[in-house]
């Protein structure tokens, strides 16, 4: 095994696989960074379809609306029942 094929096994054993509570709280606060701008970027999306009576953001297409106010909402619920506990 190569020095970089160790490395990266390494890493992510350390990240992925730690009972270290600094390197979970580490873990848990970029996750909840990511859910949150991903849930904020579909947010807007949604907001911005809906300023105006026709659609003009998601190229008139309803079931592209309907992925992203589902992905919002299974974001949404996750990071909230994940994060509660």
């Amino acid at each position: 095994m190569n020095n970089i094929a160790k490395f990266e096994y390494n890493w992510v054993q350390r990240w992925l696989f730690s009972t270290n509570h600094k390197d979970i709280a580490i873990v848990y606060l970029l996750v909840s960074i990511f859910s949150a701008l991903v849930g904020t970027g579909l947010s807007i999306i949604i907001r911005l379809e809906l300023a105006n009576p026709a659609p003009n953001i998601l190229f008139d297409s309803g079931q592209i609306f309907n992925v992203v106010i589902s992905a919002h909402a299974i974001n949404y619920i996750i990071v909230y029942n994940l994060y509660k506990i």
